[in-house]
């Protein structure tokens, strides 16, 4: 019994390792771009889910132990709450290709060359595209949460407000599953962490 419960224990943290791994290298890819354990554990599903990787990230611990794919996609909304595994898989790529952009930028010996501001305005581009796709998508989910509040008052009795509730939720989160890290869920905790990177990077840069 004990074994099982720790096999549990192990898949569960590995799990909520590999996303707090993943969105830290949203937030700061440039930390990664000489780690090639990592790199290259982001070009496959079935690599994330080999990957060993211990780290401790400001409070962040991180510790993943290889697991199975089938039992990532299989356990890791039911270990999260919000994350589902095609979530998992956009995060995944999308911080291979924050990784591989970083690290094109950095190799640049010239900063002030034409090719460096020419990349440089492409990456600001294309954030600016994302953070509109996401304001889009935000409102969406605002505008779904309005009309369900409506619906809910409307309901005649306990049960049918849970369910009610209950479904706008998970409809709610789906439309932010659209977005990217940290535009893509409702769990505070990454909202929380996120804004903290944010601001100790503006405390940095002023």
């Amino acid at each position: 019994m004990r074994t099982c419960k720790n096999k549990t224990h192990q898949i569960a943290t590995s799990i909520q390792s590999m996303i707090k791994l993943l969105r830290y290298i949203l937030t700061h890819p440039e930390h990664f771009t000489e780690d090639e354990h990592v790199r290259s554990a982001l070009k496959s599903q079935g690599a994330l889910s080999s990957l060993t990787y211990l780290a401790n990230f400001e409070s962040e611990s991180i510790a993943i132990t290889p697991i199975s794919l089938t039992t990532l996609k299989s356990k890791v909304y039911s270990i999260t709450g919000d994350v589902s595994f095609e979530l998992l898989n956009k995060m995944r790529l999308e911080a291979l290709s924050k990784l591989q952009h970083s690290k094109a930028l950095g190799s640049q010996k010239n900063r002030r060359s034409k090719q460096f501001f020419s990349e440089k305005i492409t990456q600001l581009e294309s954030d600016l595209n994302t953070l509109r796709e996401s304001n889009f998508h935000i409102l969406q989910a605002l505008l779904f949460a309005m009309n369900a509040i409506d619906s809910i008052g409307q309901s005649g009795s306990n049960a049918l407000r849970e369910k009610r509730t209950k479904d706008a939720k998970e409809t709610i989160q789906k439309i932010l599953t659209l977005n990217t890290y940290p535009f893509d869920s409702l769990n505070q905790n990454s909202l929380l962490i996120s804004g903290k990177l944010v601001n100790d990077k503006n405390k940095a840069g002023g």
